[in-house]
C-alpha cells in the first residue's frame, strides 16, 4: 500500500504534494506527503522531521479543541 502511494506521488510530483489512500481506491486512513527531500536523506533525519511535525500537529489539536485547560 505504502509503495503504491509513493509510486503514484512520484508519478504526479509536478501537480501534487500529497495523496491519501482513498485517492487510489483503498479505504484506509493513510496519507503520504512529498516534503521535497531526495531519496538520499538520512532515515534518522527523516524520522526526526516526521516526529516534529506530528508533535506540532498534536499540540495544534490540543489548542484547537481548547483542551489545554486540562493540563496541570
Amino acid at each position: 500500500m505504502g509503495r503504491d502511494l509513493q509510486d503514484t506521488l512520484k508519478a504526479h510530483w509536478a501537480e501534487c504534494v500529497g495523496m491519501a489512500a482513498n485517492m487510489i481506491g483503498v479505504k484506509k486512513n493513510i496519507i503520504i506527503v512529498n516534503m521535497g527531500f531526495s531519496d538520499g536523506v538520512n532515515s534518522n533525519l527523516a524520522t526526526a522531521i516526521r516526529t516534529m511535525v506530528v508533535v506540532v500537529m498534536a499540540w495544534g489539536m490540543v489548542f484547537l479543541t481548547h483542551a489545554q485547560s486540562a493540563l496541570p
